[in-house]
């Protein structure tokens, strides 16, 4: 008999916007929504299967290296609030056309568009936009994005990167301010998303950390004859 992978239960809806990803993520509310305009996003307890070492074609432009969005490949990050852990999110890129690309996470989903000069939020704003230098600034989905940092090294439970290039918006109206830094390393993606959020006296810290990214696995394309056999 052949198994199934059991689809996870989205949580509550955190609260979203990224750059890429311009969301909050919460310990009250356990799920995010990354706008890659990148992350649609959400957490849960549970892990998802290991995969294999991603092989990922790269296109072959300055914005498409740190933010490559490679077919049918899954990113999990593990995701914190105020230092403690609280979960994992996991987001599925799915090619559905020439220059679109969604991100999927259960029933949400990101709908991205590729330009020339960068990737776009179908929904409004850019999620990375050339030049990619210090200073330059573009409209992201929940306000201003600018480039701080070019060359930044990060460690990570996905390995450690070098080259890596930050990002940060800043965006909120008379109840609430936030900051989103997002930090893109070559030939992965987004590796590490930082938000700080204040609402009246509360200051809240969020993090999602990438712990894993690979070409997603159907184990019912493997075969009756590749599962244990159980009593």
């Amino acid at each position: 008999m052949r198994a199934t992978v059991p689809t996870p239960t989205e949580p509550p809806l955190l609260s979203a916007g990224l750059p890429l990803l311009a969301a909050r993520i919460s310990a009250r509310k356990c799920a995010a929504t990354f706008a890659l305009g990148l992350l649609v996003a959400a957490c849960g307890d549970s892990e998802p299967p290991p995969s294999a070492p991603p092989k990922a074609s790269i296109a072959e432009t300055a914005v498409a290296r740190f933010l490559p969005l490679p077919n049918d490949f899954v990113y999990t990050y593990d995701t914190y609030s105020d230092g403690r852990r609280i979960g994992n999110l996991w987001i599925q890129v799915d090619h559905v056309r020439d220059q679109r690309v969604d991100l999927k996470v259960g029933s949400r989903v990101t709908h991205l568009e590729l330009a020339s000069d960068g990737v776009r939020d179908i929904g409004g704003g850019w999620v990375l936009k050339a030049p990619l230098q210090v200073g330059a600034e573009f409209p992201g989905k929940n306000g201003r994005v600018r480039i701080t940092r070019t060359d930044v090294p990060i460690e990570t439970p996905a390995g450690s990167f070098r080259g890596c290039l930050e990002t940060q918006e800043d965006a909120g109206g008379a109840e609430a301010q936030s900051r989103v830094t997002t930090l893109y390393c070559p030939d992965v993606g987004i590796v590490r998303l930082d938000i700080m959020t204040q609402e009246g006296n509360e200051l809240v810290e969020e993090r999602a950390v990438l712990r894993s990214f690979a070409k997603r696995v159907d184990i019912n394309s493997l075969g009756d004859e590749a599962l244990p056999e159980t009593e």
